[in-house]
């Protein structure tokens, strides 16, 4: 903070460029001073009945692997049913999931839409279907450690939590460059975004390869949210955020550290950029939507979510002054912001580096490039595009 010193002295030079970068510090250290705050939810012993969902699309290289962690998981198995819709695969899904019902028959049960039909409609399958008390969701190609689903399920034995969102890391692979890159991302994700709105039971998504809700509260808001509409038409995509949404509206929602799962990332640049710009969509469509009741939330919830908004939408505008306009027009040096980059940067990879103790920190250099040359003007993309849905990533 004591570098956004000339911030202050100049701030008349420049009230715009200043208010801004005064903006983005106290929002990224109030992330990260709040999240040290943050502890995982108590073991209050709490078993509930768990239904397991999983939706599928395409999956024959990975569904093996999801099950076979499910049903390593450390639960009473009289407690847990786990159920699989297949959404119109075309590979050879399907007749994985046949062959895992006959080797699991009174622990499986799978269900089969002839053609996609959309991965909401079959996890609406899967919350129908389902017996249990407590709904658990995770992708079809993500693993979760044996404890992850004890863990995930202990916040609900207080009644006002109606979801809960586990830690969701990367499966990280030899010769993955994207995968290197986003277990960073996602550590980030987790123990500074996330675990700063748990301190506040206000988790803004609960991501789909982990997430856990009460089932009466999905099945209460199951119509609304099959047919929810966006600019006169039915969303399709960011099904997670809009689930988490629904019920944080009611509810309160909160993060889990302690339930672990591991998630496989696209490996190839245009699957990536699909999945990326499929994520903006969501979160342009979920924001628009959470700005209308986030402010009821607590203040210390509600101020950082307006102001990431404000940070997401004007940084590529900020960059491409600083970058490209003042040195280009004017011969000023970007030395200043890159110099500030750099030091916020620095501080997140600390982070990172702080938790995990991985020597992959440096690659959050490089996604920082990605973000600022790519991934940031995909989201003015995003929101002119919202009405062009679509399900996967691969």
């Amino acid at each position: 903070m004591v570098l956004k010193v000339h911030n202050i002295i100049f701030y008349w030079w420049a009230p715009l460029i200043n208010t801004y970068s005064l903006l983005v510090c106290t929002y990224i250290f109030w992330r990260v001073a709040m999240s040290m705050f943050y502890r995982e939810p108590q073991d209050a012993g709490y078993m509930p009945s768990v239904s397991m969902i999983i939706s599928a699309k395409n999956e024959e290289h990975h569904i093996r692997e999801t099950l076979e962690h499910v049903f390593a998981s450390r639960y009473p198995r009289e407690l847990l049913e786990v159920l699989v819709v297949d959404d119109g695969s075309t590979d050879r899904t399907w007749e994985i999931l046949e062959e895992l019902s006959f080797l699991h028959p009174r622990r499986l049960r799978t269900f089969r839409h002839e053609t996609n039909k959309g991965k909401r409609f079959a996890m609406a399958l899967g919350a129908q279907k389902a017996q249990n008390e407590i709904l658990v969701y995770i992708d079809s190609d993500s693993l979760i450690d044996p404890e992850a689903l004890y863990r995930v399920v202990q916040p609900f034995h207080d009644r006002s939590i109606g979801a809960v969102g586990g830690e969701i890391g990367v499966v990280v692979e030899k010769d993955n460059f994207f995968s290197k890159m986003e277990v960073v991302r996602y550590q980030i994700s987790q123990r500074v975004i996330k675990a700063s709105e748990s301190l506040f039971n206000s988790v803004t998504c609960c991501s789909g390869p982990l997430a856990a809700y009460r089932r009466v509260s999905v099945l209460r808001v199951l119509p609304a949210w099959l047919n929810q509409t966006f600019r006169g038409r039915r969303t399709t995509f960011g099904d997670d955020r809009s689930l988490t949404n629904f019920i944080l509206r009611t509810h309160r929602v909160v993060f889990h550290h302690g339930a672990i799962c591991r998630t496989y990332v696209p490996n190839r640049l245009k699957t990536y950029l699909r999945q990326q710009l499929r994520w903006k969509k969501s979160w342009s469509r979920e924001t628009i939507i959470a700005s209308g009741f986030m402010w009821r939330k607590h203040p210390m919830a509600a101020v950082p979510f307006y102001l990431g908004i404000l940070v997401t939408l004007l940084s590529p505008l900020i960059a491409l002054r600083a970058l490209f306009y003042l040195p280009v027009f004017l011969s000023v040096s970007c030395l200043p912001y890159l110099t500030g980059l750099a030091l916020i940067n620095f501080l997140l990879a600390s982070v990172f580096f702080y938790y995990t103790r991985s020597r992959y920190w440096p690659y959050l250099l490089a996604f920082v490039a990605f973000y600022i040359g790519i991934l940031s003007w995909q989201t003015y993309y995003a929101i002119t595009t919202i009405p062009r849905n679509h399900w996967g990533t691969r």
